[in-house]
């Protein structure tokens, strides 16, 4: 991914004149689309497990009454499971991807500098306040992601329609996928 597709594919002539664009261009907008969404939810899913470790961390503290970091290498499969309750896909299903996108750079630049650099393999070194801010951070962080990805969507959705609209009454031919382009 790099920031400036993702301000393109955002921008609001993206989606303008899709009627215009000839079903080549269409395609092509809806590739890059679909591999900037794959790319901000690919970090998200990253934040998301930073998050639950984090929080796993922080619960753990603050039921021991103690600052001395648990052990949540024991934990991690529990902590990082799709059963964790603050997991909730608030755009619906979706398919999942299971490949790493290319180009996440910018956006894993932006994770990083969210919680100072920090691995989080130091988590036994972090005080309460930090572990505090870190998950404020990252939070905000996420809603920026998760606001980002629904733009994406909306646009994803809307050069399906149109790419469907030109299928359904002939403007496009489906036989169109089948041929090899050079």
């Amino acid at each position: 991914m790099s920031e400036d597709r993702l301000e393109w594919v955002l921008s609001p002539s993206f989606l303008d004149g899709l009627d215009t664009l000839d079903t080549d261009q269409l395609r092509s907008r809806r590739v890059a689309a679909e591999a900037e969404e794959e790319a901000v939810s690919y970090i998200r899913r990253l934040l998301q497990g930073r998050l639950d470790i984090l929080r796993a961390e922080l619960r753990h503290r603050h039921e021991s009454g103690s600052d001395v970091a648990g052990d949540l290498l024991s934990q991690l499969s529990a902590v990082l499971s799709d059963d964790h309750p603050d997991q909730r896909d608030t755009l619906g299903t979706r398919a999942t991807r299971l490949r790493v996108p290319t180009d996440t750079e910018p956006h894993q630049q932006r994770l990083d500098e969210v919680v100072a650099g920090s691995s989080l393999d130091d988590l036994e070194d972090l005080p309460v306040e930090t572990l505090e801010v870190y998950v404020s951070r990252l939070t905000e962080f996420e809603q920026q992601l998760s606001a980002t990805r629904r733009q994406l969507f909306d646009r994803i959705d809307a050069l399906r329609n149109e790419l469907a609209a030109r299928y359904k009454d002939g403007r496009a031919a489906v036989s169109d996928l089948l041929v090899e382009r050079g």
